[in-house]
């Protein structure tokens, strides 16, 4: 797990990898820095690994934009 704060931003970014992110009671662990940081009105955002290809759902993704920009842009 990876916890990163941004005090500038009021940004709080938690990584978790495959074998946290189906862990419930470290999950459970975790509620009190939600609300730690909730309370100090910063905004707090939970990243799960994922077991699909990143260079290609990416690509997807960018495809997909791409594809949207052009509709919007002929509309």
């Amino acid at each position: 797990m990876e916890i990163d704060v941004n005090e500038k931003n009021k940004i709080v970014t938690i990584w978790l990898t495959n074998t946290e992110k189906d862990n419930m009671e470290l999950r459970a662990q975790l509620t009190p820095l939600y609300e730690k940081y909730y309370n100090a009105n910063y905004l707090v955002g939970v990243f799960e690994s994922g077991s699909c290809d990143l260079y290609q759902s990416t690509l997807d993704l960018l495809k997909k934009n791409r594809r949207l920009t052009a509709r919007n842009a002929v509309k």
